[in-house]
């Protein structure tokens, strides 16, 4: 029964997605957030008024149906109810294309930015991240995303409506009776502003405590749980459970405080409210009694006034709804605003199409470099590298050494595209790394990091990130030549192959399979694009002897090709390196020179301490 149910569902879902004709095609909006949050909304301003004038049409009709029902009984027009019906017919029909367009439009704002605040912290520069959670720019992500959704709707479904009901009320008892009007006028209008003010109030002193209670809150789970081998590894869960547990006491708190807080205004307007139509209703005995006005004008009236001002009780909880999104809008377009820059290409639709030149020489090129992390912690300062190497050199290895926190990995990063220096220039054969996007530098640069890792997803999924998902290209078959090479076929084998799962960060995975896996992708990315230079962060840190040759031998025959530096953990991994680059030595030179073992080891006390073993490599 279950599954005939799902099915039937999932044929709804195919028929209106094929009657919508949306599917992919959807076009979603493209945000700027340069500019005030507003500019999204008002991009298309026709396209709004025509939404709007639905809204606002159909609500004059439905306040005044009360009134226009009471004048047809009164005259007893039978013609007139097949007007109203059809009226009526004519404005849902309105309002049904009206709130197609809606939707729409609504889901191209919410989902553009979305996707363009993530496509934002996607190309912002990578050393902006270092010091930023996950959770809490994912939190403000989604947060912003759906205050647009829920701002919209608010406005557009329950505040507009609720507006235009009240104006209705008020024109509508001003044009029968000069004082029914003023007395609604009144009582609306006190009880209008004693709700928004409250309501406002509140909202100003709670929502941006509750954004920041929520951020701390999203923040620590995400980071507690994506480093959950980390925490359970030091015995941590308790500590970590106890301040999360505070942590969502502390935001449950400030929730539920706003909560009633804003409760109590709502009971004070629900009061006043009761007032008013208990005035309203006596007033118009008197002047029945009078005989100024007929029962079913007074009747119509006091149903106009319920009908088309009940909502006023509400109308507090809309503004504090769209105030309360407002900020939590203005909070994303802020926090990215502040967050960093980009300051090179990344995607290829930011600079044009580039020819990648072919050259019998591999020139590499770092020229007055000057980079800082912070301003006590300087790293470069002018020093250039400079580097030719013909094609046709059978082995084009180099290697980069040097004691820990010295800047080995920042000059990788550097040469690789991924940290724009704060000054200088950086080249290969001839072309700016920092004018390039991405998809050009993959064809001249391939790296793998100092921290191995992946995203969620199959083995092939892993090996092939940054490749074309071609069978053709890459055969289960090749593909498990190269996994049986680095010695961790077997584990997948015995569990779905080229399919079994690889948990997010490969958390599933040890520290030295991970490593061999990224390597393994290195190895694939630079047979397939065959770039100039290879960058590879300490490759065999977590590797027993066994795989630490079998990734070497792999190495020196990449370095047949390619001109690659290799930060190594162990001197044996830079036996074959044509020259060595000792990274302590640039406290003295402003120039980054290769030098063949031997040079180096007269040259460099901290090479000579390696050879001799009295310090270990990257100490």
């Amino acid at each position: 029964m279950y599954s005939r149910i799902k099915n039937v569902s999932q044929r709804f879902y195919d028929l209106w997605m094929r009657i919508t004709g949306l599917g992919e095609n959807i076009k979603l909006r493209p945000i700027n957030f340069e500019r005030p949050w507003w500019a999204v909304i008002t991009g298309r301003p026709f396209l709004w008024v025509f939404i709007l004038s639905g809204r606002i049409l159909v609500s004059i009709f439905i306040t005044l149906v009360p009134q226009i029902v009471g004048f047809i009984i009164e005259y007893q027009e039978q013609s007139y109810f097949y007007i109203l019906a059809l009226c009526w017919i004519v404005f849902e029909l309105w309002r049904y294309v009206t709130i197609c367009y809606f939707d729409k439009e609504q889901s191209a704002i919410s989902y553009g930015v979305q996707h363009y605040a993530y496509r934002f912290f996607l190309t912002v520069d990578p050393i902006y991240h270092a010091m930023r959670t996950s959770g809490r720019l994912f939190a403000k992500i989604e947060r912003g995303a759906r205050a647009y959704e829920n701002i919209l709707n608010v406005f557009t479904y329950e505040l507009l409506p609720v507006i235009v009901g009240i104006c209705t009320v008020m024109v509508s008892f001003f044009a029968i009776n000069l004082k029914i009007g003023l007395i609604s006028f009144s009582f609306l209008l006190v009880l209008s502003v004693f709700n928004i003010f409250f309501i406002l109030l509140n909202a100003m002193a709670f929502e941006k405590k509750l954004i920041e209670t929520d951020d701390d809150v999203k923040a620590l789970n995400m980071e507690s749980l994506t480093r959950i081998e980390l925490v359970r590894s030091s015995f941590a869960s308790g500590e970590i459970e106890s301040v999360v547990l505070n942590k969502n006491k502390l935001a449950g708190a400030s929730l539920a405080t706003a909560w009633i807080s804003f409760g109590t205004g709502m009971l004070v307007t629900r009061i006043g409210y009761g007032l008013s139509v208990c005035t309203l209703g006596l007033y118009l005995l008197m002047l029945i009694g009078r005989g100024e006005i007929s029962t079913a004008l007074a009747i119509s009236c006091l149903s106009t006034y319920l009908f088309g001002s009940y909502k006023i009780m509400r109308i507090g909880d809309k503004t504090q709804k769209v105030f309360r999104y407002l900020v939590r809008i203005k909070d994303l377009f802020s926090f990215i605003r502040e967050f960093g820059i980009q300051s090179f290409p990344v995607l290829s639709d930011e600079v044009d199409e580039i020819e990648i030149p072919e050259t019998d020489t591999i020139s590499i090129r770092a020229e007055d470099l000057h980079f800082y992390y912070t301003k006590k912690a300087e790293i470069f300062d002018e020093h250039t590298l400079k580097l030719d190497v013909k094609r046709t050199q059978p082995s084009k290895l180099y290697g980069i050494i040097g004691p820990s926190g010295i800047g080995k990995t920042t000059l990788i990063l550097i040469l690789g595209g991924q940290l724009r220096p704060t000054t200088g220039e950086v080249t290969i054969n001839g072309l700016r790394m920092y004018e390039i996007d991405d998809n050009a530098r993959s064809q001249l640069v391939a790296m793998q990091g100092q921290t191995a890792g992946n995203l969620s997803g199959t083995v092939r999924d892993s090996l092939l990130l940054g490749l074309p998902k071609d069978k053709e290209l890459f055969p289960d078959e090749k593909l498990i030549a190269v996994l049986e090479r680095v010695g961790v076929w077997s584990i997948f084998k015995e569990k779905e192959g080229l399919e079994s799962s690889v948990g997010e960060g490969g958390m599933n995975l040890s520290v030295g399979q991970r490593q061999r896996l990224n390597f393994v992708s290195l190895y694939l990315r630079t047979k397939y694009f065959k770039p100039s230079l290879i960058l590879i962060d300490e490759p065999t840190s977590s590797l027993d002897e066994v795989s630490e040759q079998a990734i070497t031998d792999m190495i020196d025959e990449l370095s047949c090709d390619s001109v690659t530096f290799v930060i190594a953990h162990r001197l044996n991994t830079l036996k074959k390196a044509v020259g060595i680059l000792d990274v302590s030595l640039l406290a003295k030179d402003k120039e980054l020179l290769f030098y063949p073992h031997r040079q180096l080891e007269q040259k460099s006390a901290y090479y000579r301490q390696l050879i001799s073993g009295e310090i270990l490599l990257g100490e």
